[in-house]
Parts: C-alpha cells; structure tokens; sequence
C-alpha cells in the first residue's frame, strides 16, 4: 500500500490530505476520504508535531512614572505627547518606525524609521 509508505517515511506526521496529494502525484487514482477510511482501518492517524516555544526570561524592564495619570485631553497643544515604536520584519532584516503624536489635536507629528531599533528614534 502507497498511502501506508508515505505515512511510514514522512515520520507519521502526514494526514489523509497529504497523503492523497502523494499518492495522485505517484499517478495513483483515489479520493481523499477512500485514503481516510483506509487509514482509519489501519488505525493510522497523523501525529501532530508541535514547535516548542523558546521563551527566555530576563531582567524585568524599567518601570517609569506615569506622568499623565490618564489625563488624555490636555487643554492646549504640545503639552502632551505620546509615541509608540513598532517593527516590521522584511526580507533584509527588521525596520522600526517610531511615532509621535500630540494628545490635543491627535495628529502624527512624525514617523521616523530606520533598520537599528535605538532610543533617538522618539
């Protein structure tokens, strides 16, 4: 049997879909739910591969004062601003952009970006 091979030599990790695309692929002509029943009757079943996460704990990171105390309507403008730094990964690496933004009139005052994540971006 094709179906029991593929299973046997990809480690027990493909399903009856994986295996139905091996086996029309080998020229071999079945549907995916024949090649499911055939592996239910031989008590197959995909065993699911988990990646492991790898979390690393570190240094707690620096608490700083909250200075706006949740007051986000100031009454005039440049007295309160606020700013976030995100990162996209791209095929050369990451790019960081910062934002900046006036709570008064809530417009973006800038957007900085560049490929090293450092603290004069806000």
């Amino acid at each position: 049997m094709y179906g029991q091979t593929f299973y046997v030599t990809n480690g027990g990790t493909y399903g009856s879909s994986w295996i139905h695309a091996d086996l029309q692929e080998a020229d071999e002509q079945c549907c995916v739910n024949r090649v499911a029943k055939i592996m239910r009757q031989h008590k197959l079943k995909a065993q699911i591969v988990y990646k492991r996460s790898h979390i690393k704990g570190g240094k707690a990171s620096r608490i700083v004062d909250n200075l706006l105390a949740r007051k986000f309507n100031p009454a005039a403008p440049n007295q309160s601003w606020v700013s976030d730094i995100s990162y996209m990964g791209t095929y050369e690496g990451f790019l960081y952009v910062a934002t900046g933004m006036d709570l008064f009139s809530r417009r973006i005052m800038g957007w900085p970006m560049d490929n090293i994540w450092i603290n004069t971006l806000l």
